[in-house]
């Protein structure tokens, strides 16, 4: 599954913001009762985006994805919003 997060305007908030969200989407996916690992590759900065490539080492349900996909959003609302950022999209593929 591929996060991607497009913002309005490049800006230096992103440098800012990065290795919290990175820290709490990794937290959040230690908090979902599964015995599958996640594997990350490194965050992609391009231009006004910010992409995120995760993979379940072993299948998980649908209810499990969901979960953790529901919690990332809700701790990016947050952080975005704590960061006093406005303009941004957020979307799962």
């Amino acid at each position: 599954m591929k996060l991607i997060l497009t913002f309005k305007k490049e800006s230096d908030e992103l440098k800012r913001i990065v290795v919290p969200m990175i820290t709490i989407i990794t937290a959040l996916r230690n908090a979902i009762d599964t015995d599958s690992d996640m594997v990350e590759n490194p965050a992609i900065f391009e231009d006004d985006k910010i992409i995120m490539e995760m993979f379940w080492g072993n299948k998980v349900s649908e209810e499990q994805e969901n979960n953790f996909k529901n919690r990332t959003l809700n701790a990016l609302r947050y952080i975005f919003s704590e960061a006093g950022i406005e303009n941004y999209e957020i979307k799962w593929f």
